[in-house]
């Protein structure tokens, strides 16, 4: 049996499974069956569809069924990968036009505009400290503008494995070859600086959208720039038929890129100390990536991230556990329990909690005038499975790229505190509404295209995203009972309006690491402080994001 069990994880999880079922200590018969059973349990918790008959027990016959089922399914997504790139498609491609408002309502207050140095290649080089942006409104007014660095970084260095001073086990990095990739920089994380100090083609510059202006009659350059320096942004708005304009110049070295202004504060703070001093990159393997206590992280921490119009706190790596909205948009009371990732719900087999336990890094942390990152890596067997954070002052960009061997599903969704009680949530398959009160609610589910949740605690949109070529099945979750049944895994005992995206079907290979990988990027954009909390508000930011601004950049004259 035991041949057979490293065959069938072998081929279930490419590697992964076999080093969990390796790592059962050496000792007794009985001692080795009673590991090899528990591990073989938490293999029923990962991959729930092997258990055909759903009695709780994962037979031989049936792991063998699934394990070739496994199979067939990766050898098509290697056949249809193989010759041909398989094309990405969009979940907002899917999306009809009844769901997003009229141009007249479309104002992108909330929008960022980011450019690529390669757009603004007059200024390519320069001091990214020595970067500033206005607008033109009769005069010349200076706005806050950032850069942020990037470079192609092998992941091994962001692991800090290159360079010989790792801390802890490493379960499943070293079992492949690594990754190069293209990843926001950080002198503060193993990551290190960009090799590149000036600004160059892949760094990013970014600006909010509501602090653009007009095209001036006649161009003359403000005052504290370098002569001829000059980069003009035009911006068309596809909703609108109008254009707006931000012009970049090169400072004379005596202007601050903020303008005066912070729009966002991110404040990383790791309990044990400095990140490259106390960080600890190995991780625990098997039953043991499972927290003794609820708050047992490892690399624990008390990050906070700040802005007007709300709040975020994170405890570990990937457990976000505080959310607020800020008066008078709100009441500032914490309306989250947490964001919550599992292969199904109530499956433990995976989660937030294990993806802490288990090996991983930060790659960057990024605080700056504009907008804040925080960019992760690392959630168990998918340790290149990247977690990247964008806040900016009444939004956050979440971007989750999955890269990992071939799993069941997984659900990613949003668990909401005992202080929420009272709110109404909405999406756009039930815009009426359910309130949040701990009492099972009738919902309809289906693939998500935007949420709300709104009372006297605060209102926030969001919008869901999928790009892929993987052949997924999606669809929503949620669950509003304060004595559930459903195990919660992470976070309180309770359900609290716990709704988000469920993706099902089986998901092929993602790990670039192996041959005919496919692609999977999950993305949900969050609104704070909406003026209207009403379907149309949620469908006004959904049309914004799926017909962005033309950007245009040439030489200011």
């Amino acid at each position: 049996m035991k041949a057979f069990l490293r065959s069938f994880i072998a081929a279930c999880l490419g590697g992964a499974g076999l080093a969990m079922l390796l790592a059962c200590p050496s000792c007794g018969a009985a001692d080795q069956d009673a590991g090899l059973q528990a591990r073989f349990k938490e293999l029923l918790e990962q991959y729930p569809n092997a258990d055909a008959n759903k009695d709780g027990v994962l037979t031989i016959d049936e792991a063998t069924a699934y394990r070739d089922k496994m199979k067939r399914s990766m050898a098509g997504d290697a056949a249809q990968w193989k010759g041909n790139r398989v094309p990405l498609t969009d979940s907002w491609d899917k999306i009809p036009p009844q769901e997003l408002t009229s141009s007249a309502s479309c104002r992108r207050s909330y929008s960022p505009v980011i450019v690529t140095g390669q757009k603004v290649s007059g200024l390519r080089g320069i001091n990214p400290k020595h970067l500033v942006a206005f607008r033109f409104a009769g005069k010349w007014h200076q706005i806050p503008v950032q850069v942020d660095e990037r470079a192609v970084v092998e992941c091994f260095d962001i692991y800090n494995r290159n360079k010989g001073a790792a801390r802890g086990q490493g379960v499943y990095l070293l079992r492949g070859p690594s990754l190069k990739n293209l990843v926001y920089t950080d002198a503060n994380t193993f990551t290190g600086a960009d090799p590149d100090a000036g600004l160059d083609d892949d760094d990013e510059v970014v600006f909010m959208f509501k602090d653009a202006g007009q095209k001036p009659s006649q161009f003359t350059e403000p005052e504290g720039v370098e002569k001829g320096s000059g980069v003009e942004i035009e911006m068309a708005d596809p909703l609108t038929d109008r254009k707006h304009y931000v012009y970049l110049f090169q400072s004379n070295g005596k202007l601050d890129p903020a303008a005066g202004r912070k729009y966002v504060t991110y404040k990383f703070k790791l309990k044990a100390g400095s990140y490259k001093d106390h960080w600890i990159v190995g991780g625990a393997r098997g039953l043991d990536l499972r927290p003794k206590s609820p708050h047992g992280y490892k690399n624990p921490e008390d990050s906070n991230v700040s802005s007007a119009f709300y709040t975020r706190h994170f405890s570990a790596k990937v457990i976000c556990d505080g959310l607020t909205i800020k008066p008078p948009f709100g009441t500032d009371v914490n309306i989250l329990d947490m964001r919550k990732v599992l292969f199904a719900p109530g499956n433990s087999g995976r989660s937030v909690l294990t993806f802490t336990q288990g090996e991983g890094a930060i790659i960057a942390n990024i605080n700056g005038p504009v907008r804040a990152i925080r960019s992760c890596i690392g959630a168990n067997s998918g340790p290149l499975t990247q977690f990247d954070w964008f806040f900016y002052e009444r939004r956050e960009d979440v971007v989750n790229r999955l890269r990992v061997h071939p799993i069941s599903s997984v659900v990613v969704f949003t668990d909401y505190s005992p202080a929420a009680k009272g709110m109404t949530y909405r999406n756009n398959l039930n815009p009426d509404g359910v309130i949040i009160d701990g009492t099972a609610d009738s919902v309809k589910t289906g693939a998500l295209w935007w949420e709300m949740v709104y009372g006297k605690q605060g209102c926030m949109a969001m919008l869901h995203r999928i790009v892929t070529n993987v052949r997924i099945r999606v669809t929503s979750y949620y669950n509003d009972d304060k004595n559930t049944t459903v195990r919660q895994v992470s976070g309180d005992q309770h359900a609290y309006g716990s709704s988000g995206t469920w993706i099902q079907g089986g998901i092929g290979n993602t790990d670039p690491r192996q041959i005919g990988a496919l692609e999977l990027t999950a993305s949900k954009i969050y609104f704070y402080g909406l003026e209207k909390p009403t379907p149309d508000m949620a469908r006004r930011h959904l049309a914004e994001e799926i017909k962005p601004l033309i950007v245009n950049t040439r030489p200011a004259r």
